[in-house]
């Protein structure tokens, strides 16, 4: 299965995408519930060290595959505790034989920079700088399939309070892979300028009582691309960038 991925989507290489076409429906691999009591107390020792946890709903792909240009798979549904241990742990990636499929909104200013977030030290990926976004969850499902840009809506607003609709899309999807995380980002220009942009979400975190960013952050050139970035954030900047 990985290696048919690798075969046809090379890592940290650009991959456009006309449309995703992600069903919901297949069932767990019986490796998760083999694993439940592991799955379990890794989860409450999380819970003790970072209380702002939350278990719910994630989508984990079976079966990724290009077909003319769209990104096809079957979404498995998993609760966030057992996607963790699914994170976290390469043998038991290859066994269940899934790859994590997410959206991000790739917003650029009217100026032309990229607008990235840093996340707060309450979520999981605590001091990681990447585009608003989270995974799959059960509100993203319409009509037995995953819908990427309700899911950008809603993570962008939940995060910086901006209004994608209030936004120019620009061109289609592209795609980056590393190892089993594939990145699908969608471009956004917004009408304000990125010191404004930058004004405005730092306003919208600091109203809130526990904000999943503590940062924005300006990318106008590759020089700011940095090591706090996920190999699939730094491989979409290089490519908008330099391409």
């Amino acid at each position: 299965m990985f290696e048919d991925l690798e075969r046809f989507f090379p890592e940290d290489q650009a991959m456009p995408i006309a449309a995703l076409d992600l069903s919901v429906g297949e069932p767990v691999p019986a490796c998760f519930e083999r694993d439940k009591n592991i799955i379990a107390a890794n989860w409450s020792e999380r819970c003790g060290a970072n209380p702002y946890l939350f278990n719910g709903t994630v989508f984990l792909i079976a079966g990724l595959e290009l077909k003319a240009g769209r990104l096809c798979g079957r979404a498995v549904q998993l609760d966030y505790a057992s996607f963790l241990h699914w994170r976290g742990n390469a043998p038991f990636q290859s066994e269940a034989a899934l790859t994590h499929v997410f959206a991000l909104a790739a917003l650029e200013s009217s100026d032309g920079h990229l607008i990235a977030m840093r996340s707060a030290s309450t979520t999981v990926n605590a001091g990681q700088t990447y585009f608003a976004a989270g995974s799959f969850d059960g509100e993203d499902v319409v009509s037995d399939k995953l819908d990427a840009f309700g899911n950008m809506c809603r993570e962008v607003g939940e995060e910086t309070g901006l209004d994608l609709e209030a936004m120019k899309r620009e061109g289609a999807f592209v795609a980056f892979r590393t190892r089993r995380f594939v990145a699908v980002f969608q471009r956004f220009v917004s009408p304000l300028n990125a010191l404004s942009l930058v004004s405005n979400i730092k306003a919208f975190a600091q109203s809130q009582t526990t904000p999943e960013i503590d940062d924005a952050v300006i990318i106008r050139s590759p020089s700011d691309i940095a090591s706090n970035m996920p190999g699939y954030m730094q491989a979409y900047c290089r490519w908008r960038l330099e391409g």
